[in-house]
């Protein structure tokens, strides 16, 4: 979604071939991402040089991407707790102790 907002913002046509080509880029990202925290900013960053936009248009989102992943990861956590709760794999006694 950024990459197609950068794109208007820069003018950059949108045909069919450049669509083809953001998709396929995205999928394979989508595998391929760096699992390391704000690790997406490196694929966002291709994906800009990809379709034309200047790669100095990251800095528009990296004052907003540092927010997105802390609620990703309060999603994730909350997740992998109630899973674990459902599973009966979490021993509460341990999880509520207070040492």
């Amino acid at each position: 979604m950024v990459t197609l907002m950068l794109m208007r913002v820069y003018a950059v046509d949108m045909t069919v071939s450049l669509f083809i080509t953001l998709w396929v880029s995205v999928c394979i990202m989508a595998i391929a991402k760096p699992p390391i925290p704000c690790g997406g900013i490196i694929c966002i960053a291709y994906l800009f040089t990809v379709v034309g936009v200047p790669p100095e248009a990251i800095s528009v989102i990296l004052c907003v991407d540092p927010i997105a992943a802390m609620f990703n990861g309060v999603c994730n956590e909350s997740a992998n707790f109630l899973l674990a709760k459902d599973n009966n794999m979490l021993d509460e006694e341990k999880y509520f102790a207070a040492n």
